[in-house]
């Protein structure tokens, strides 16, 4: 995931709220730990899921590879609504703009639709 407020590639912006609860483990920043894992949750749960897959030869042996990504975009800035430390437990719960990101098949359109958006913002700030 990728901070990008003027990225192309997404289409589907929404404001998602996360909410997590770990485990404090001594000597980490507990704070960051749950951030993390706030993320991760988010991907997983609203991100685009895409698979890919190479093959190899070794020593006459093929071998394959599967590789499950989950992918998205989200702008700044962060709200973190609560973040309360219990009972050697950490509970975090934050809220951010976030979209999945578009399959390649759709990003030459949304390309051509950010263009066109730019294009007429030009435009009408001539006239202003």
């Amino acid at each position: 995931m990728f901070p990008a407020p003027e990225e192309y590639r997404t289409d589907n912006w929404k404001i998602q709220t996360v909410s997590v609860k770990i485990p404090e483990q001594p000597g980490e920043d507990g704070r960051m730990l749950a951030l993390k894992t706030a993320w991760e949750r988010l991907l997983i749960e609203e991100g685009t899921r895409s698979i890919t897959g190479r093959s190899e030869s070794f020593d006459r042996h093929l071998q394959s590879r599967l590789t499950l990504r989950y992918e998205g975009v989200i702008t700044e800035p962060i709200r973190i609504i609560s973040f309360v430390r219990e009972n050697d437990h950490l509970h975090l719960t934050l809220e951010t703009k976030f979209s999945p990101l578009a399959f390649p098949e759709d990003w030459e359109k949304l390309r051509k639709k950010r263009t066109r958006k730019e294009n007429i913002k030009d435009i009408l700030s001539v006239f202003q």
